[in-house]
């Protein structure tokens, strides 16, 4: 999470220093990178974190060198493909930036394998330390270059330094060296749930994507650069909550039995949400002086937009626990089959109604998300038994501290400086939030004082696990 507040303040630097035309250009080179890159091991080292232990060895082996091969070759395919997309986007800057970035498939490859082993043993202080030096040296070279008046080559830069800083750091942190070997046993183990996984990432990619592609096509690089930031403080605050959570809940949902599915969900529902739920709130609120605080006056239009986005990533950060419990006790075929549903049914939305705008787009996206995660909470349903109460109870401690909040911030905007009123309501109702947790919910503060700093003590197990069961 670190590693996520140094690039945002990095990209507001260099939003000060950049246009929106030239994130936007950028951006749509990313959204193929990000499609690509799920492709580049088939779900293999997802597979490897639930791996059998006894052949370990072999199996990240195995792993390793499919990922290199495969990203190799499908960063050459993009990177022959680049022109033809330049023509497609009608963008003259894009055919550089793609062949360039394409690169970023087989840099990132040689360092998945150490990234899935670390999840595997819960090495996030190494991943952290390697994340730092993703962020270090981003900012190292990325500034200077936009300084200098490199434009757009100088987020390209950036962002192929700072993924092989976090290759060579992972390389660094993890105590393992990998062998040039392909056991075709260990992959056809590996192969059918790593196939199913890699599935449902890449539908996920191609949601969480799709929204800047129809943007690049239909309102072009300068709305999408508007889109794109307005995107990134929820991203921060919300969506990098939610896939730090997966990453965590995926190894401990896969260890525990079908009878501690449920009590596991609604304990990870209520922690998740009170984060999230006051976090969608604060941000909603203060949008717009966010924006122009944090990346300039030239981005105050996209406000509405992420007032409009923080309510979508709230239902993403939501959804996780339900998601995770289904890849984590083997159902990945469902979630597969609802990621589709979800891609075809957002694909649809945005061909109609795309053209009208980034807003309209963003409409789009909540539209897709609040139907995409209520089906998955079926879903985790048939697998964990809660009671429908259940979820409901599990989020009023998170409701509560939204509620509290929501009249600070918006107090704050009668301030009329704009970083003031960012420092000033979002401190105000984070306070207000936490007060209203004592208030109402004192064994949640007590839950989370005991395992985040080792003290207080555990809420009482009646609040966590009451519906857990049918």
């Amino acid at each position: 999470m670190t590693g996520r507040v140094g690039v945002l303040a990095i990209t507001a630097i260099l939003a000060h220093l950049l246009g929106p035309g030239e994130f936007g250009t950028v951006a749509i080179a990313l959204a193929l990178i990000a499609l690509l890159d799920r492709l580049a091991d088939a779900g293999l080292t997802q597979a490897l974190v639930a791996a059998p232990a006894d052949r370990l060895g072999a199996s990240a082996d195995s792993v390793f060198t499919a990922a290199l091969a495969l990203s190799a070759l499908l960063a050459a395919s993009l990177a022959a493909a680049a022109i033809p997309l330049s023509h497609y986007f009608a963008d003259a800057e894009l055919d550089g930036v793609i062949a360039l970035l394409a690169l970023a498939l087989p840099l990132r490859a040689l360092g998945s394998t150490h990234y899935a082993l670390a999840q595997r043993r819960l090495e996030f202080r190494g991943r952290a330390i390697a994340e730092f030096a993703e962020v270090a040296t981003r900012a190292a070279v990325g500034i200077p270059l936009a300084i200098a008046g490199a434009g757009v080559w100088s987020l390209v830069a950036s962002f192929l330094a700072g993924t092989a800083a976090l290759t060579v750091a992972l390389w660094i942190v993890v105590d393992w060296r990998p062998r040039a070997r392909l056991d075709r046993v260990v992959l056809r183990a590996l192969a059918p749930f790593g196939l199913k996984l890699s599935g449902v990432d890449i539908a996920g990619t191609v949601i969480s994507q799709l929204d800047y592609i129809f943007i690049g096509k239909l309102l072009g690089p300068l709305a999408l650069g508007v889109y794109t930031l307005a995107f990134r403080i929820p991203e921060l605050l919300i969506v990098n909550l939610a896939l730090v959570a997966g990453q965590v809940l995926y190894p401990g949902f896969a260890a525990l039995d079908r009878d501690a599915l449920a009590r596991g969900f609604l304990i990870s529902l209520r922690y998740s949400a009170l984060i999230a739920l006051p976090a969608a709130t604060i941000a909603a609120i203060l949008s717009e002086p966010l924006l122009v605080s944090l990346f300039g006056e030239g981005w105050r239009s996209g406000a509405a937009t992420m007032r409009i986005l923080c309510a979508s990533s709230l239902l993403l950060a939501l959804g996780i626990p339900g998601g995770t419990i289904l890849k984590a006790s083997g159902r990945a075929g469902r979630l597969l089959a609802l990621a589709l549903a979800r891609l075809i049914g957002l694909a649809v939305l945005l061909a109609i109604f795309a053209s009208d705008g980034i807003e309209a787009v963003a409409w789009c996206v909540l539209g897709g998300s609040l139907a995409g995660e209520a089906a998955a909470l079926v879903l985790a349903r048939s697998v964990a038994g809660f009671e429908w109460s259940a979820p409901p109870r599990a989020l009023a401690p998170a409701l509560a501290a939204a509620l509290a909040a929501a009249p600070a911030a918006l107090a704050a905007l009668r301030i009329g400086s704009e970083p003031l009123a960012v420092v000033v309501g979002a401190g105000a109702a984070t306070m207000s939030a936490l007060l209203a947790l004592r208030l109402l919910a004192p064994e949640t503060i007590g839950y989370l004082r005991g395992h985040l700093f080792g003290r207080g003590s555990a809420p009482a197990p009646a609040p966590e696990i009451t519906g857990a069961g049918t």
